[in-house]
């Protein structure tokens, strides 16, 4: 997963960097981004459910 989200942030940059051509908006990029780093942090609030340690929100990048 973090691969993926590293492959969504740097689509996101050179869409805003005018690097690559995108028929996406580069607010679509950077939500599609956010979502994988949201998902990150859900997967490592469970993990850690899972093996007792207490629940740490993650800071935004």
């Amino acid at each position: 997963m973090k691969s993926l989200r590293d492959f969504k942030k740097t689509a996101r940059d050179l869409i805003e960097a005018c690097r690559i051509k995108s028929i996406i908006h580069p607010l679509l990029a950077d939500h599609v981004f956010r979502e994988a780093e949201h998902f990150l942090l859900i997967i490592d609030m469970f993990e850690n459910s899972l093996s007792g340690n207490p629940v740490q929100a993650a800071q935004p990048h």
